[in-house]
C-alpha cells in the first residue's frame, strides 16, 4: 500500500524535472526557438494537405516543396498588397498615440511638481528625474544592425526548415513510436492522439476564430468611423489568440485611438463598444463552439498566468506559445492520472 504513493511522487518529480529542463533549453535557445516554433506550426497545419497530395501520386518532397512555395508566395502577396496601407496606418496611429501619452506624462509631471521633495524622501525620485539624453548613434547602430541581420537570416531559413519538417513529418512521428518499447507503443499512440486533438482544436480552430474576428472588428470599426480601423481590426483579431488578455488590449487600443481622434465622443465610443460586444457575442456563442469546441478548456486564471509567465520568460514568442504548452501539459497530466487509475496502459 505504501509503494504506490512513492511511485507517484517519483513520477511527478521526473515530470517536473523534465519540464524544468525543457524550459531551460527553450530559454537558452532564444531567437532560434522562434524560427522552429513558426516552422513547426506551419508543418503541423499543412501536414494533412501534404499527405493528401502524396495520396494523389506526388512524392512527399514535391508536395512539401509546393506547399512551402505557396505559403511564401501567399505571405509575400499579402504583404505587397496590404502591407503599405497597414504600415502607413500603423505609423500614423503610433505617432498619434505617442502625442497623447507625451501630453499625459507632461500633465502628470506638472501635477506632481509640488510633491517632488516628498517623492524624493520616500524613494520615488525616479518619477521626477529629467528625461535622459539619447545615446550616441554609434551605441545604437551596432546592436540594431546585428538584430536586423539575425532577423533577416531567420526569415530566410524559415521556408527551408518548414520544407524539411513537412517532408519528414510522418517519418519523425513513426520513428518516435517505433523507438519506444513495444509495450509502451499503445499508450504513446493514445497520448499522441489526445495531444493532436487538442493542438488541432487550438491551432486550426483559433486561427479561424482570429480571422473571422478580424473581419468583424474591421467592418464594425470602419462603419463607426474610427481612424486606422483596418489596422486595429487586424490587430484585435490577432490578439484573439490570447483569450481575455488580448481582448482587453484591443479595447484599450481602440478606445485610446478614439479619444485621440474625437475626444470622448459619445457616438464613436458607443460604436466601438457595440463592435466589440457584438463580436465577442458571436465569437463565444457561435465561432468558438463550432471551430474549437470544448477540447481546450482552461481556467481563465490559469490562462492569464500562463500568458504572463510566457511573456516574462520568452517575450512575444512566449506569450503566443504559452496556452498551447499549458494545454498539452494538461493532456499529459490527465493521461498520467488515468494510467495511475488503470484506465489506460502505463506509459510513464
Amino acid at each position: 500500500m505504501t509503494s504506490m504513493p512513492t511511485s507517484i511522487t517519483t513520477q511527478l518529480l521526473l515530470l517536473l524535472l523534465g519540464a524544468l529542463v525543457f524550459a531551460a533549453l527553450v530559454w537558452l535557445a532564444g531567437d532560434i526557438l522562434a524560427l522552429f516554433v513558426i516552422c513547426f506550426i506551419f508543418a503541423y497545419l499543412f501536414d494533412p494537405l501534404t499527405s493528401w497530395l502524396e495520396k494523389r501520386g506526388l512524392s512527399r518532397a514535391l508536395a512539401a516543396a509546393i506547399i512551402t512555395s505557396t505559403i511564401v508566395l501567399a505571405i509575400g502577396a499579402a504583404l505587397a498588397i496590404a502591407g503599405p496601407l497597414v504600415y502607413q496606418q500603423m505609423q500614423e496611429m503610433v505617432r498619434e498615440l505617442q502625442k497623447v501619452f507625451t501630453g499625459l506624462m507632461r500633465g502628470m509631471r506638472q501635477e506632481l511638481r509640488p510633491y517632488f521633495p516628498a517623492l524624493q524622501q520616500i524613494g520615488l525620485g525616479g518619477l521626477v528625474k529629467p528625461t535622459p539624453t539619447e545615446p550616441p548613434v554609434a551605441d545604437v547602430a551596432v546592436p540594431l544592425a546585428t538584430s536586423l541581420a539575425t532577423t533577416l537570416g531567420l526569415l530566410l531559413l524559415t521556408p527551408v526548415v518548414t520544407f524539411y519538417l513537412l517532408k519528414d513529418w510522418r517519418r519523425m512521428l513513426t520513428w518516435l513510436v517505433d523507438e519506444a518499447p513495444a509495450d509502451k507503443r499503445p499508450a504513446l499512440r493514445s497520448l499522441g492522439s489526445h495531444i493532436d486533438r487538442v493542438m488541432a482544436a487550438f491551432l486550426h480552430g483559433q486561427a479561424w476564430v482570429c480571422v473571422c474576428c478580424a473581419v468583424l472588428y474591421s467592418i464594425g470599426l470602419y462603419a463607426t468611423g474610427l481612424n486606422y480601423a483596418i489596422v486595429i481590426g487586424v490587430m484585435s483579431g490577432a490578439f484573439k489568440f490570447l483569450p481575455y488578455i488580448g481582448t482587453a488590449i484591443s479595447v484599450t487600443i481602440a478606445v485610446t485611438t478614439g479619444v485621440t481622434q474625437a475626444g470622448w465622443d459619445s457616438y464613436l465610443m458607443l460604436g466601438i463598444g457595440v463592435t466589440y460586444l457584438v463580436t465577442e457575442f458571436i465569437e463565444s456563442s457561435f465561432l468558438s463552439p463550432w471551430l474549437i469546441g470544448d477540447r481546450v478548456r482552461l481556467n481563465p486564471a490559469l490562462v492569464i498566468f500562463a500568458v504572463l509567465l510566457g511573456g516574462k520568460l520568452w517575450g512575444v514568442l512566449g506569450i503566443f506559445i504559452a496556452i498551447p504548452v499549458v494545454a498539452v501539459g494538461k493532456v499529459v497530466l490527465a493521461t498520467w492520472w488515468r494510467q495511475q487509475r488503470g484506465d489506460e496502459p502505463a506509459l510513464f
